[in-house]
């Protein structure tokens, strides 16, 4: 294998590396929010009950894409740190222990899927039919998310190694996969029998291991500066404890946003199962905001990865700054459209009645927080890039383990319901008042007396 050719993420003016990379990355995490709001449709002519299991299954699905999200953000700022230091066999060890991690984290979810899931769903409701509709949903994915482990990893690697582009083609071929089975799954078309709930559940595993297929082997045959090899994979703890330096924080974040999610869950079903459907539907809309802006940082963490192994300060601090215009014009034109017609978005759920009135007002309530939020989510995509996750973690931790339920049930209990949505802006501020000197010390400490290299 070559690896003298200098990589793209050293080489290429900045603010068109960026582009480079956020572009495709956005793209695919539209197709993903898309998907995730196609899925939701069509739950929701099943009926409210289905589309209330479904976002109690939510946190839960979270969990399972946070443990590969962070495992896949750990081996993303490992192997590009390698990459950009030239140490090519700790790049490639990187990359098969990341392999091994999703195959462990599969079957901790799989032996859940197995026993636990309709325990799970009566901690919530007494309701039978959204039990049983949470279970024959929540059961399929859990057992069936090798795929979904799989393809985070491995479009991960593609990031970190500069190929945006192929990880962009994985996902979206994921997602269309699951676009087209979704009502032929559900409600029994083309000679297949209608599954229901269950029917959407299968056409999302599908469509997950669709898109692991693809990017592993886009992998292999494209992705010329990994090599996958098992003959030559040795075991190391240090390259796990490498990965998780960065990949736990990020695990540990969504963890607790999903006992937080739960938890407000369980705090709104005390007040109205409508509540907790609205907080689902709203959870899928916010994505399509949220999903192009976490592509720009995924993007983002490999370029500082890579040029923190170089030792290119001016390339970091010309990234980050470019990152953080383009996710606040982002996060402004969300908000912006969330305001103006929340009635037509929340139609696309086929809402009415309770359901419109609140999701109306829920929506006009958060999104301001948007422009809020992202100073948070870029900084802490600059400390991850240099091997710090602690500023991602430490600002969500407060955020969601001691802001957002407290605020949650107090608001619910003695204001009333059409209050609690403001949970979401004022957890964001106190993010922002953390993140921000936690960021600027990473910065002092890491960045700031790099030196530079060819910059």
């Amino acid at each position: 294998m070559d690896n003298v050719k200098e990589n793209k993420l050293g080489t290429m003016p900045v603010r068109r590396l960026v582009f480079s990379m956020a572009g495709p990355l956005m793209i695919s995490m539209l197709t993903q929010a898309l998907y995730n709001i196609i899925d939701s449709i069509y739950v929701s002519r099943i009926g409210e009950a289905a589309l209330t299991a479904t976002s109690l299954s939510g946190p839960l699905q979270m969990l399972m894409v946070s443990c590969a999200v962070g495992t896949g953000v750990g081996v993303n700022s490992l192997v590009s740190r390698r990459l950009g230091e030239k140490k090519f066999d700790q790049a490639n060890s990187g990359a098969m222990h990341g392999y091994m991690l999703c195959a462990i984290l599969w079957i901790i979810f799989f032996a859940f899927g197995m026993t636990s899931v309709p325990w799970f769903f009566s901690k919530f409701t007494q309701d039978t039919v959204i039990r049983q509709f949470g279970t024959d949903y929540l059961s399929v994915c859990t057992r069936f998310c090798f795929g979904l482990m799989v393809a985070i990893v491995s479009e991960r690697l593609l990031q970190s190694s500069g190929r945006a582009s192929l990880s962009m083609t994985a996902q979206i071929c994921g997602a269309v996969t699951n676009i087209i089975l979704d009502p032929i799954m559900i409600f029994g078309l083309l000679g297949f029998p209608a599954m229901g709930i269950r029917g959407a559940a299968v056409a999302t595993v599908i469509g997950q291991h669709v898109e692991a297929v693809i990017a592993v082997l886009f992998n292999l045959i494209k992705n010329k500066d990994i090599e996958l090899s098992i003959k030559k994979f040795v075991f190391s703890f240090r390259t796990i404890k490498d990965i998780y330096a960065v990949g736990l924080p990020s695990i540990l974040m969504s963890a607790i946003g999903t006992v937080s999610n739960l938890l407000m869950n369980g705090v709104l079903m005390r007040f109205s199962s409508t509540a907790v459907a609205v907080l689902g539907v709203y959870f899928k809309l916010d994505s399509f905001i949220f999903m192009p802006t976490f592509g720009l940082t995924q993007g983002l963490v490999a370029i500082v990865g890579y040029n923190y192994g170089a030792k290119k300060k001016a390339r970091i601090d010309e990234a980050v700054k470019t990152a953080m215009v383009v996710a606040v014009a982002i996060m402004a034109t969300g908000t912006l459209v969330f305001q103006l017609i929340p009635d037509k978005l929340m139609g696309i759920f086929n809402a009415e009645g309770e359901l419109l009135r609140m999701g109306i007002l829920a929506i006009r309530e958060i999104s301001p927080t948007y422009v809020i939020a992202v100073i948070a989510i870029v900084l802490g995509s600059m400390c991850t890039g240099v091997g710090d996750g602690m500023p991602t973690l430490v600002p969500n931790l407060v955020r969601q383990a001691f802001i957002m339920v407290p605020v949650c049930w107090l608001l619910a209990k003695y204001v009333g319901m059409d209050w609690v949505w403001f949970t979401f802006i004022i957890g964001d501020i106190v993010a922002d008042i953390i993140c921000i000197p936690m960021a600027a010390k990473v910065y002092r400490t890491k960045i700031k007396n790099l030196t530079e290299e060819n910059a």
